[in-house]
């Protein structure tokens, strides 16, 4: 199962259907807290569906969204916000 980096935290993680949405943020001291990552996956209807790796997906893309908004990146993929 995917771990995220120490300092983030898990604030939500729900499966709703065949999506999986995670949102994360930053624990560490100095940071802002109010800078939030959100990851989406989505199974296909015609795959099985897999809650851990859609689990994983959904919070590696969470944890990469939340960095690139630290570092005033852009977004470029509709499931990371």
């Amino acid at each position: 199962m995917y771990t995220p980096p120490e300092g983030v935290e898990v604030l939500k993680l729900e499966h709703i259907g065949k999506f999986t949405v995670a949102q994360v943020r930053n624990n560490r001291p100095g940071t802002n807290r109010n800078v939030k990552g959100v990851g989406v996956s989505r199974c296909s209807f015609l795959d099985r569906f897999n809650e851990e790796r859609g689990t994983n997906i959904a919070l590696g893309r969470a944890c990469r969204a939340l960095s690139k908004k630290e570092n005033s990146e852009l977004i470029h993929n509709p499931f990371m916000g």
